[in-house]
């Protein structure tokens, strides 16, 4: 066998070294022990949490919003009011060009709101009937539910600050 790391002198695999501790004992081939897989499991595994509210058990995927696979989610209040499908859709699809943002209107709005506390979505966006007279939105927090009005001409920047501060 060759001796050497390259094959270029025979063309042999190269030989691979034992990890020896102090006290010569012999661990065997040398193996990564930190890679893709664990580094996205142990991220996974700390962003895990459950919470108790009443009977109803909450999960919530608490990745950090620079992380998370989407940004935030756009819901009209309900799904059968065209006004408000109408702007939750122009909302949708401007923040689209800029994150990637979830759509949902299944289902009432605590659903809504617990799916994506399950996948990790930082921000969720509910478009109601004051929005369509104010031109603002409810944000509601994933970490802390808290809401907020924010007008729409500033979600942008307002998504934009929280996932990279």
């Amino acid at each position: 066998t060759c001796r050497t790391a390259a094959r270029a002198c025979c063309g042999a695999p190269p030989r691979r070294r034992a990890l020896v501790y102090p006290g010569g004992q012999d661990t065997g081939p040398g193996r990564q022990s930190v890679g893709a897989y664990r580094t996205a499991l142990a991220i996974l595994v700390d962003s895990y949490g459950e919470e108790q509210k009443g009977k109803e058990q909450r999960i919530i995927l608490r990745l950090k919003p620079r992380l998370a696979p989407y940004k935030a989610a756009v819901f009209p209040l309900l799904a059968n009011k065209e006004p408000l499908v109408k702007l939750a859709r122009e909302i949708y699809t401007d923040l689209r060009q800029y994150f990637l943002i979830a759509w949902d209107d299944r289902g009432n709005i605590g659903k809504r709101y617990f799916s994506q506390d399950e996948i990790g979505t930082p921000f969720c966006i509910t478009v109601d009937f004051d929005s369509l007279k104010r031109r603002d939105v409810t944000v509601r927090e994933r970490d802390t539910a808290r809401q907020a009005r924010i007008p729409v001409q500033e979600l942008k920047p307002f998504i934009q600050n929280a996932i990279y501060r």
